[in-house]
């Protein structure tokens, strides 16, 4: 802990600002690595064989109530198959994932609605300059005679 805002040492542990920093960051890197490693072992401990002695494939189920959460299933939808993969989600993120994800649908939408009217003025935009090519080139030459 810093003992003022000039970064001296803490008198408690001696450790100035930035190795305080330092030492949290590995901390949050290591909990991350370790996070990483759970769901690696979940996911080769739950994706075996099917029912069907085939490997199962892995989903992201995107539904109100576990969107965002993986599972895992039958690749041919033979067998009856199925694993969560990842933890039952949390009630906040139960709450927060469906907004957003319909937050990101209607922007999504409203990019393609954007793009289509661009390409469109695009092609009238080129289709104007023809015009303007040909009008110019046909006065030049009306004058001319």
């Amino acid at each position: 802990m810093l003992d003022s805002a000039e970064g001296k040492p803490d008198k408690q542990t001696g450790e100035s600002d930035v190795e305080q920093f330092a030492t949290e960051s590995c901390k949050c890197l290591e909990e991350a690595h370790h996070m990483l490693l759970d769901t690696d072992r979940r996911l080769q401990a739950q994706l075996q064989h099917c029912n069907c002695n085939k490997y199962a494939v892995v989903h992201t189920s995107w539904t109100d109530t576990n969107g965002g959460r993986r599972f895992a299933h039958c690749p041919d939808f033979e067998c009856d198959y199925f694993r969560w993969v990842d933890a039952p989600l949390c009630t906040r993120a139960r709450i927060i994932i469906p907004g957003l994800t319909r937050r990101i649908d209607m922007l999504e939408g409203e990019m393609r609605t954007l793009e289509a009217i661009n390409n469109k003025v695009e092609k009238m935009n080129t289709w104007s300059l023809y015009f303007l090519l040909i009008l110019t080139s046909w006065i030049m030459i009306s004058c001319w005679f």
